[in-house]
């Protein structure tokens, strides 16, 4: 015959006896899931919608530009190769406020245009506009857009699969989303376009889809030389090196270290959350559970009665954070991504990773943490259990107090007694500060990277040269600089001359046939003076190694520095060879045809503004979060320290302690614990956060100096004390309106 449990009974008011923390438990467990949860559907989602594109849109092996029209014989030539060519002539016409427009006739072969609003060109006055450069300019639908004498109507909005990432030229560090852009008209319109600049492009196709990266770069060679044979080459791009295609697929995932930790880190004061609402709880009821004991009840029972509502408040936040998660949260990351990158929309997809990371290894966690921590509970002895002394200390004598004033003694008494209650609150407040801290530091982190980057730029003005050829301008100095691999991370080594005007430091350092080293790859890989870094060029065989002479302070990259003589024999170029001058000032005698590119502050600037609005809005996302969890934590930490004292608050009531009197005695020696808290948790949160940071760096792609704000431990200990004082003031009127007598008959 099925019999209930009477110990069933006893849920509904265990609930309703903690229902704050439970409900503020559940919103912990709720926002952390759905954050991390939308952040990894969102990267999975668009990294397989990004990944599709290739084979979907037939986007390109690479592409050469020649300085006229392709000659026959290099037609002739590559008929022949084992691939397909496809003109993808394009014109540069300058619009209004210095925007530059590159017009393409609609292409319907090779990197196929994905249309996301309205409709393709049917006219020779019809323009369709690349999504982000319509958006960040105000042109829609029906916009008119003038095009030199012409003016065209906007008849769609459209996303070009290869420029997923809006470079203007390949050599350029950044992508300009406002300034740059592209577009889309019939070829009788592109021919009759007047145009600053005509692009003779031409993009190959390889017929065997299945050749490996180095077959890919091999064949590329070739068709280099081919190309260089025959015709004047201005631009030669392999797919694998073009910033417009990969740029954006090689940024999912850059953030993920960064929200995986603080999630983790949730995690932990989540299982810490329930450890102190379990125990508060189980003290409050010592004496029910003595009885219980003492009736037959064995442990195992108590271990699920008092199980079961952080299991299902864990599975209901799981659940719900889920939801969250592949709904708004995800909507939101996807958002924060698209802002950046010209993506093709991507169907939302099931990640199974991320359901792994961000629910069943949590759940885990905090099951194996409570069945870890009720049992050894619970096995304290009944005689315990009913004294209501759940302590394994032997009592110990009163601590003489000597001649202070009653309220000071009685105040010490108090933290005496809850010496407990107070160490877990230090420890929750630890935990608390460091998720804020975390969440807070991080935006004002890159803030500080761009402006270190900006303060120590080598010059004004850095010219890269698709070709060596010389200036007039004496002030202008030669550098070379090649890119290397070292794992998943580029390193740039840089050839300067000897006394280097524009790197002074650097150049007085250096020795011959040495190295010096930026600060960011000695600490990413903890070297010292004397060690080998061994790097490789992409796609070839080729290894080179560096040893660290010295390191010096250059935030922008990873770089090698060696003098110009040395770069040359490294990497086995001719005495005359470099790549590109340093100079303060605008070099008006190079030719336009020879410059690849020209770096300047603004050009760091709108990197590293780019690089905000990626990595920068996720961090703003989790900065938002770990205030809103951090005053959770407060309040449920606040809340069981006044409630384990209920008791004694009730007996000084019946002796005719007034309320005011009774919040001075216990309320006020809580907030100066919560202080004292945290005045000790703020040196070892930035400890550890040191610690923690150190080692997110050393998984991360690339490098951030460690620096946290000035503001951020202010307003982390200030909101502490805000989230106290509301939970002060919850707690007066509570005890205020305490029933001595309903309060001992429940006891009873």
């Amino acid at each position: 015959m099925f019999v209930k449990n009477p110990l069933n009974k006893r849920i509904p008011r265990m609930l309703a006896g903690n229902a704050g923390k439970f409900l503020a438990v559940l919103l912990f467990l709720v926002l952390s899931i759905s954050l991390a949860s939308g952040f990894l559907v969102a990267e999975y989602s668009l990294r397989s919608g990004y990944d599709s594109t290739f084979e979907e849109y037939n986007i390109e092996d690479g592409h050469f530009e020649l300085l006229k029209e392709m000659s026959d014989p290099l037609a002739e030539v590559l008929k022949n190769e084992k691939l397909s060519i496809f003109t993808l002539f394009n014109k540069d016409l300058e619009i209004k406020e210095n925007r530059i427009l590159r017009i393409y006739p609609v292409r319907e072969e090779i990197n196929r245009i994905a249309l996301l609003e309205g409709v393709m060109p049917e006219t020779d006055e019809e323009i369709v506009l690349e999504r982000l450069f319509a958006g960040n300019n105000g042109y829609e639908i029906g916009s008119k857009v003038k095009l030199g004498a012409k003016a065209f109507w906007v008849s769609g909005i459209v996303a070009f699969s290869d420029y997923s990432s809006l470079f203007k030229n390949n050599a350029d560090g950044l992508f300009d989303n406002t300034h740059f852009g592209i577009a889309g008209v019939n070829q009788e319109a592109f021919d009759e376009l007047e145009y600053n600049d005509l692009h003779y492009t031409y993009a190959w196709k390889n017929h065997d889809p299945d050749l490996s990266p180095e077959e890919k770069n091999d064949y590329a060679d070739e068709i280099l030389d081919l190309v260089k044979e025959h015709d004047l080459i201005k631009d030669f791009v392999r797919r694998s090196d073009n910033q417009a295609i990969h740029f954006a697929g090689e940024d999912f995932g850059k953030d993920r270290v960064f929200m995986m930790v603080f999630f983790y880190i949730t995690i932990v004061i989540i299982a810490f959350l329930y450890v102190v609402v379990m125990r508060s709880t189980i003290e409050l009821e010592a004496k029910s559970v003595g009885s219980l004991r003492a009736l037959g009840y064995t442990n195992g029972e108590l271990i699920r009665h008092y199980s079961l509502l952080p299991l299902l408040v864990t599975l209901m936040g799981a659940l719900i954070g889920n939801v969250l998660g592949y709904t708004l949260m995800k909507d939101a990351f996807i958002y924060i991504y698209t802002k950046s990158y010209s993506l093709i929309p991507a169907p939302v997809l099931w990640n199974a990773e991320a359901f792994v990371l961000t629910t069943l290894v949590p759940v885990l966690i905090i099951l194996l943490i409570i069945y870890g921590f009720l049992p050894a509970l619970l096995s304290l002895p009944i005689q315990k259990f009913l004294r209501n002394d759940l302590s394994r200390r032997k009592q110990k004598h009163a601590i003489s107090l000597g001649k202070l004033s009653f309220i000071a003694r009685f105040r010490l008494r108090i933290i005496f007694q809850n010496t407990s209650a107070y160490l877990v609150l230090l420890i929750g407040i630890l935990l608390g500060s460091l998720l804020m801290s975390t969440g807070l530091m991080l935006p004002p982190l890159l803030e500080n990277h761009q402006q270190e980057v900006l303060n120590n730029q080598i010059c004004a003005y850095q010219y890269i040269l698709r070709m060596p050829v010389e200036t007039t301008d004496e002030q202008a100095e030669k550098f070379a600089v090649q890119s290397l691999e070292l794992g998943e991370i580029t390193v740039q080594v840089l050839g300067i001359e000897e006394d280097s005007q524009f790197l002074p430091e650097v150049s007085q350092g250096l020795q011959t046939r040495e190295a010096i080293f930026s600060n960011g790859l000695t600490s990413k890989y903890g070297m010292e003076e004397g060690d080998q870094l061994e790097l490789s060029k992409k796609y070839t065989d080729e290894t080179y190694s560096f040893e660290l002479g010295d390191t010096v302070y250059y935030p922008a990259g990873f770089t090698i520095f060696v003098y110009l003589d040395d770069f040359q024999t490294i990497f086995n170029c001719d005495e005359t060879y470099f790549t590109g001058y340093f100079s303060n000032h605008k070099l008006n005698d190079l030719d336009e045809i020879f410059i690849a590119s020209i770096r300047t502050e603004r050009d760091l600037t709108l990197a590293l503004d780019q690089l905000m609005d990626s990595m920068g809005q996720v961090f703003k996302v989790m900065a938002v979060f770990s205030v809103i969890l951090f005053f959770v934590l407060i309040y449920v930490l606040s809340k069981q320290v006044v409630e384990r004292n209920q008791q004694s608050i009730a007996m000084l009531k019946i002796l005719g302690y007034e309320n005011n009197e009774i919040n001075n005695l216990y309320h006020v020696t809580t907030g100066l614990m919560v202080v004292f808290s945290f005045l000790i948790s703020i040196p070892v949160c930035r400890l550890l956060l040191r610690i923690i940071f150190k080692q997110i760096m050393t998984k991360y792609i690339g490098w951030f100096d460690f620096y946290v704000a000035p503001w951020v431990y202010p307003v982390t200990i200030v909101s502490g004390l805000v989230s106290y004082l509301i939970i002060y003031v919850m707690q007066s009127r509570k005890t205020k309106g305490l029933s001595t007598a309903e309060f001992f008959k429940e006891m009873e």
